[in-house]
């Protein structure tokens, strides 16, 4: 709000009451839940592909964090240095065994948090001895549950477990878009899934050397399709120092030109990533992983696009709302 600093969230939206009406409204909403969808989808293949590595990364090792950890604690900081019967000792028994004791007390709390949390309306569970006791015996599957995952990704293949996984995440999620009716975000999870998909049948390979990559491409959607839902949700950091000082009456113009200037600005930025997608993105490759460059300049000049789209609009929606003589109820949007 205007008195609360110089800066406030803002749209990239006429005022409220004021907002474009027909086909466009109704792309732009599907546009809109197409980047949710993508974006969504990204972080969390981003999220599932780091773990997998880390998990599939220790497993493979001769020596753990862990193993070293505990070879320090035995008085052998440096691991070459420690006697070859101690190394075997902690990385073959104590290292396990400890590890699986705190995962099993680790699970033990869960339950016991569960169980002890209270309810919806406030009111405190019961536990009983029964109760209690079950904590334990559910903790000992549970152990059993977290070793045979971390076996699983050692045993399986990446190109094969990471395409089983997104295939756990696409399906529910593509059946409740299709029966909610929302026909951007499963447009968005059915494109960006089925290429995850393809990579990962494709070019997984044997080891997740290509998460550090993915995870950079990936990034570039999150981003940029990130800053072009903002656009559309309001979420905009404008300065506020000008308009403190715009009557009522002059606030549609003053969104107008504010929206206008950002148009433009983003028009140029625009203009410079299609040339640097027709320059770099197009000529070259992502070293590691054999994809064209254009992965990552692609969803830039995709986002400003459709950046451009939405302040343009929003300027022409201000400019009409300005010309019936409207005054709005709300502060609305401003430079950008």
């Amino acid at each position: 709000m205007a008195d609360q600093g110089d800066t406030e969230e803002v749209s990239a939206s006429p005022t409220r009451g004021d907002e474009p009406r027909g086909v466009w409204a109704r792309v732009d909403r599907v546009i809109h839940r197409l980047e949710g969808g993508v974006v969504a989808g990204a972080l969390l293949v981003m999220a599932l592909t780091y773990v997998l590595k880390i998990i599939d990364r220790d497993m493979r090792a001769k020596t753990t964090a862990f193993d070293k950890f505990f070879l320090k604690l035995a008085g052998h900081p440096v691991e070459a240095e420690a006697p070859p019967a101690l190394v075997e000792s902690v990385t073959g028994f104590w290292s396990p065994l400890i590890l699986t004791l705190l995962c099993y007390l680790l699970c033990v709390l869960a339950f016991r948090t569960r169980d002890r949390i209270g309810t919806s309306d406030g009111r405190t569970p019961t536990v009983d001895a029964a109760r209690r006791r079950g904590w334990w015996l559910h903790a000992v599957w549970a152990t059993v549950a977290v070793y045979l995952c971390l076996k699983v990704v050692d045993w399986i293949p990446p190109e094969y477990l990471c395409t089983v996984a997104m295939a756990a995440m696409l399906i529910p999620a593509a059946r409740h878009t299709f029966h909610t009716g929302d026909w951007g975000t499963l447009v968005g999870l059915l494109v960006g899934g089925g290429w995850l998909v393809w990579f990962f049948v494709a070019m997984a390979g044997e080891d997740y050397t290509w998460n550090d990559k993915l995870s950079l491409v990936l990034l570039m959607y999150v981003g940029f399709f990130g800053a072009s839902m903002a656009t559309k949700e309001g979420r905009h950091i404008k300065v506020d120092a000008v308009r403190k000082l715009v009557g009522a009456d002059k606030l549609h113009l003053y969104n107008a030109i504010g929206n206008t200037v950002t148009f433009l600005f983003v028009v140029f930025l625009l203009i410079l990533a299609w040339r640097y997608n027709e320059t770099i993105g197009l000529e070259n490759t992502i070293e590691g992983l054999d994809l064209g460059y254009w992965m990552i300049t692609m969803p830039i000049a995709i986002s400003l696009a459709i950046m451009a789209l939405r302040f343009g609009g929003t300027a022409i929606a201000e400019f009409r709302a300005y010309g019936r003589g409207e005054v709005p109820a709300e502060s609305g949007p401003g430079l950008h």
